[in-house]
C-alpha cells in the first residue's frame, strides 16, 4: 500500500477520545449490569471491542436514536369502508401514491371512489391526507356541513364534537360550508383554520307540535284566557295538563350526525340491523343534506346485505333530497346496478339513460350504455 494513502487512511479513522466522557460511559454500562451477574475475566480482544463500542456510543450521544420502523401499510387500489383506527395509528395507501393516516380512535367513511374523485367523510378524530398531484384525482373531505376540496397536497383535518380544524402542510385547499367565514376559504402552505360546528336549523330536531293544536277551538280560547296577564291563575283542564306533561317528558329526537355516529358504531359491531334502523330515521330531516348522505349510506349497506329493493328506495330518496353534487354521479351508477341485481332491467335501463343524459362525458359511460340497451 502506498505510504501516503496509508497515512491518509489512518488519519481518516482516528477518533479523538474524551477520557472523562469515556469514564462516564463505562460507569453507565456497569450500572446497567445485573447485580447477581458473575464477573469473569474479559479477554483482551473483547476488551478492545468494548472500548471501541464505548467510544462510538460517546461520540453519538448527541444523535437521537432512530425510531423503530412501523409496519408498512398495505397498498390498495380502492379504500375499504369504513376506515377505522382503534388504539393505534393506521395508514392506508393507494396505488396512485396518495395515502390517509388515521390517528387513534378516528373514523372516516368512504362515500364514493372513481378514477376522478375520492369522496370521504371524517366522522370522528383526526386524519392526515397526502394527495398525489400527479394522480389528477379530486378529493373531497366532508366534515359535518363543511367540505375540504383538494387535487394535490398534504393536509390534516381534525373533527371534535363541536369544532373542525384544518392545517395545510403542502399545496393548498378550499374549505366550503355554512360554518366557514364568507362561505369559502382558501388555505395555502402553513395556513390553518378552526371553526365551530354550529347546528343548522335543518339539523336540529323537529319542534314539538303546538301544545294546544289538538284541542278544540273553544278549549284553546279558554286556555289562552286563563294564561293571559292580569288574570287569576287557575289549574289547567285535565286534558291540557296531561298533554303538556307528555310533551315535556318526550325525549328529543337525535340529530343526523348523532344517527350517523350511532350507525357507525353499530356497523363496527356487525349489528347491521341497528345500523339500518338508525340511518332510516335520517328521513325525518329532508332539508338537511347530511340526511341525504345518511340515507345513501343506508342504501349502500342494504346493497351489501342483498336487500336490493330497500337499497334502491334509499338511493332514489337521497337523489331527490339535496344529495351533494359530488355524490350524484356515483349514486346514479349504484342505483342502476342495484336495479339490475333486483332483476328489474327496465328500471336499470331508465336510470342508465338518465346517467348518460346528465353525464355525457362521465366516467361510467361504457357500463351505463350496456344497461341502457
Amino acid at each position: 500500500m502506498n505510504h501516503g494513502v496509508e497515512k491518509d487512511y489512518q488519519e481518516s479513522i482516528q477518533v479523538n477520545v474524551d477520557e472523562a466522557r469515556l469514564a462516564d460511559s463505562w460507569q453507565k454500562i456497569e450500572h446497567r449490569l445485573e447485580p447477581k451477574r458473575p464477573k469473569y475475566l474479559v479477554p483482551a480482544g473483547l476488551g478492545l471491542a468494548a472500548a471501541a463500542a464505548a467510544v462510538l456510543l460517546t461520540v453519538a450521544r448527541s444523535t437521537p436514536p432512530e425510531p423503530i420502523a412501523p409496519i408498512k401499510p398495505r397498498i390498495v387500489a380502492q379504500l375499504e369502508q369504513p376506515l377505522l383506527s382503534q388504539a393505534d395509528t393506521q395508514e392506508h395507501r393507494l396505488v396512485d401514491g396518495s395515502s390517509i393516516k388515521l390517528q387513534p380512535h378516528s373514523r372516516v367513511e368512504v362515500l364514493s371512489q372513481s378514477p376522478r374523485l375520492v369522496n370521504l367523510s371524517l366522522r370522528k378524530g383526526r386524519a392526515l391526507f397526502r394527495v398525489n398531484p400527479e394522480s389528477e384525482r379530486r378529493w373531497l373531505i366532508q366534515v359535518a356541513q363543511n367540505q375540504v376540496e383538494v387535487t394535490g397536497t398534504i393536509f390534516e383535518v381534525r373533527r371534535l364534537s363541536h369544532r373542525m380544524e384544518v392545517r395545510v402542510d403542502e399545496g393548498s385547499v378550499l374549505v366550503r360550508g355554512p360554518n366557514i367565514p364568507d362561505g369559502v376559504q382558501k388555505l395555502q402552505k402553513g395556513d390553518s383554520l378552526g371553526v365551530e360546528l354550529k347546528k343548522l336549523d335543518s339539523e336540529k330536531p323537529p319542534k314539538s307540535p303546538d301544545k294546544t293544536a289538538a284541542l278544540s277551538e273553544k278549549e284553546t280560547k279558554r286556555s289562552r284566557r286563563r294564561l293571559a296577564p292580569r288574570q287569576k291563575s287557575e289549574p289547567l283542564p285535565k286534558a291540557v295538563e296531561t298533554k303538556q306533561m307528555a310533551e315535556e317528558t318526550k325525549p328529543a329526537l337525535p340529530s343526523v350526525a348523532e344517527l350517523m355516529d350511532g350507525a357507525d358504531e353499530a356497523r363496527g359491531e356487525a349489528n347491521y340491523g341497528r345500523a339500518l334502523a338508525l340511518l332510516a330515521k335520517a328521513r325525518n330531516y329532508p332539508e338537511d343534506f347530511q340526511a341525504a348522505v345518511a340515507v345513501l349510506t343506508r342504501g349502500r349497506l342494504a346493497q351489501r346485505l342483498g336487500k336490493y329493493r330497500e337499497a334502491a328506495g334509499d338511493i332514489e330518496w337521497s337523489l331527490s333530497h339535496n344529495l351533494p353534487q359530488a355524490l350524484r354521479e356515483t349514486a346514479l351508477v349504484r342505483l342502476a346496478k342495484v336495479y339490475r341485481s333486483a332483476d328489474d332491467p327496465a328500471a336499470a335501463a331508465r336510470v342508465a339513460r338518465k346517467y348518460l343524459q346528465n353525464y355525457p362525458r362521465g366516467n361510467y359511460q361504457e357500463a351505463m350504455k350496456e344497461l341502457a340497451e
